[in-house]
């Protein structure tokens, strides 16, 4: 998350408070059309009937037939998750940025003041190799944390039999059947597509600031 223009910028852990509590709305307003999601993913894998159809249509059979609190099933975990992925992929992105570039502009990077030699390429002031390397940085923390959160979240949401009690049940059920590296299912894909959308975002919002800083300027 990037400071305001003016004033001091927020410690680390209200900038990862501030994201979090900015991810953990978006996921109380969107996890119903996830939940159908997770079914419509489960149900592909699936060889009987199809129970749902669309994506709308699932809401609606969920509601219908396990009631609407269903749809909100697994909110516990995306909240747990949300403070993990988007706490962390949004609130590290400044901490990641000044580790390689300095705490200020013009700054030598932290690590070009160990290796001397690469001050002198430029490849950490702040331009797009920087914000992509940030972005990249903060996904990696993101997932690292977030995992098991989300393969716990995945797994609520797709119960439809009451297989598990809770979040913590969830997590020692899926411990019990597979050992630790189940929370790291999907691990590499999750990375490429986590880091990816941060490399995207964050370098939109940096140029963007930068033309908008501009166009104000004029």
């Amino acid at each position: 998350m990037s400071p305001p223009a003016q004033g001091k910028p927020l410690p680390l852990h209200k900038s990862i408070a501030a994201s979090a509590i900015a991810a953990c709305t978006a996921e109380a307003l969107t996890l119903p059309l996830d939940t159908a999601k997770v079914r419509l993913q489960l149900q592909a894998k699936s060889s009987g009937p199809p129970l749902y159809k669309g994506l709308l249509g699932t809401v609606g059979t969920i509601a219908k037939q396990e009631g609407p609190a269903a749809l909100w099933k697994g909110l516990e975990a995306g909240f747990h998750r949300q403070c993990l992925f988007g706490g962390l992929r949004i609130g590290m992105y400044e901490p990641v940025k000044t580790f390689y570039m300095g705490s200020n502009p013009g700054e030598a990077p932290f690590l070009t003041k160990i290796k001397t030699a690469l001050i002198k390429t430029g490849v950490f002031e702040d331009t797009m190799p920087c914000h992509l390397a940030s972005g990249l940085g903060a996904g990696f923390f993101a997932v690292i944390c977030g995992s098991p959160v989300d393969v716990v979240k995945s797994r609520l949401m797709g119960d439809k039999t009451g297989q598990y009690k809770g979040v913590l049940d969830c997590f020692a059920k899926s411990y019990k059947q597979g050992g630790l590296l189940t929370f790291y299912n999907g691990f590499l894909p999750n990375f490429a597509r986590l880091g990816s959308w941060n490399c995207a975002m964050f370098l939109t919002v940096e140029q963007a600031s930068i033309l908008l800083a501009g166009l104000a300027a004029q």
